[in-house]
């Protein structure tokens, strides 16, 4: 395989497609970063992010024949990352009725260890991300935590660039709104 630093995604893909798993590995550590922090964005949980993130480049190498090189592997790959995350999420919604009351002790608080952690400050990104609209939710986690450009979550949205990018700013903005101290009366 040519040095990976230089080739595409597409190309890639033909060589994995013909079996060569050193250009697999590369589109791996190519696309393996972003789509853990949209995960991690999509998903309530770090661990059930980095098992989701498997399972999709699993399954990219299950499906490497059906693609076909156009320039669009990363819109391609986040279809499936987006798709996973949503099976993923509405599991989830069950199992979090049920696990409510973990997070609270007997005396109705917070456990002190989650109290000063960041995973708390995290916690409530995550919540709040959760109760935005699906599109504007997608929209954030592609922009902010996969860090991709308006044009390829055009295509992972199916919508012209312009939508996304809208979808992006009004997701932030309501994201902020959110997340805003309340106001002292």
């Amino acid at each position: 395989m040519a040095d990976a630093g230089i080739v595409t995604d597409d190309a890639l893909m033909t060589l994995a497609t013909a079996g060569d798993a050193q250009a697999f590995a590369a589109l791996i550590r190519r696309h393996e970063q972003a789509v853990l922090r949209y995960l991690r964005h999509a998903l309530p949980d770090a661990n059930e992010a980095r098992d989701v993130c498997q399972d999709v480049f699993l399954e990219v190498w299950r499906r490497r024949h059906s693609y076909e090189p156009r320039g669009v592997f990363a819109a391609w790959l986040f279809r499936m990352v987006r798709s996973r995350a949503i099976s993923r999420g509405r599991m989830h919604t069950v199992r979090r009725l049920f696990a409510a009351r973990a997070v609270v002790d007997d005396s109705g608080g917070l456990r002190p260890d989650d109290v000063y952690d960041e995973r708390v400050a995290a916690t409530r990104v995550r919540a709040a991300l959760q109760q935005l609209p699906a599109a504007l939710r997608d929209a954030v986690a592609l922009r902010h935590g996969a860090e991709l450009d308006h044009r390829t979550i055009a295509a992972i949205l199916d919508v012209d660039e312009a939508t996304a990018r809208q979808r992006a700013c009004r997701g932030l903005a309501a994201l902020r709104v959110r997340l805003a101290p309340p106001e002292r009366a």
